[in-house]
C-alpha cells in the first residue's frame, strides 16, 4: 500500500464532506479473550467529535505520528476522542500482534483497535497509510 507521498493525486477517492460517516465495529486493543467490552462501534461516540486514523503495526509513518496523537489525545480528551483503527492484516502491512507490540512501544493510551472487516477500508476510502478522518459530533465527515 503507498503513503500519501507515493500517490500522485487522491481527489477521485477522497471521502466527501459532509456525508454521515459510515459505522463501524473494531476490537479493542489490548485484546482480551472472550470479553464483549473488546468490541467498539462508532455508534458508541454519537455526540463526540472524533478523529479517526486508520494505520498499521508494520507502517513507518504511521509509527511517526503516533506520538503526535498522543500528546493531542492528553491535551484534548474531554474535547474529542481520538480512535486509531490498525488495518495492517487488510493492507499487507502487518498483524494484530505486530500493531499491540506497536502500540506498546509507543506507550499509545488512546482507543486502539483492529478492523474486523476489510470492508472499512472501502467505507472510508483508505488508499494509503496512514489516513485520518475527522468526524464531527453529529457523525459527518469534515
Amino acid at each position: 500500500m503507498p503513503t500519501d507521498q507515493e500517490l500522485p493525486s487522491r481527489s477521485k477517492t477522497d471521502l466527501t464532506k459532509g456525508i454521515v460517516a459510515p459505522d463501524f465495529t473494531i476490537i479493542r486493543y489490548p485484546v482480551q479473550s472472550g470479553k464483549s467490552q473488546n468490541r467498539v462501534s462508532l455508534t458508541d461516540f454519537e455526540g463526540t467529535p472524533l478523529i479517526v486514523n486508520f494505520w498499521a503495526g508494520s507502517c513507518p509513518p504511521c509509527r511517526a505520528e503516533m506520538p503526535d496523537f498522543q500528546a493531542l489525545h492528553e491535551d484534548s480528551s474531554n474535547q474529542l476522542r481520538i480512535i486509531g483503527i490498525d488495518v495492517g492484516q487488510f493492507s499487507g502491512l502487518g498483524t494484530p500482534e505486530q500493531a499491540e507490540e506497536l502500540i506498546n512501544q509507543v506507550g499509545v493510551t488512546y482507543l486502539t483497535g483492529y478492523a474486523l472487516s476489510p470492508d472499512i477500508m472501502k467505507d472510508y476510502k483508505i488508499v494509503s497509510m496512514p489516513t485520518t478522518i475527522f468526524i464531527d459530533a453529529k457523525g459527518s465527515i469534515v
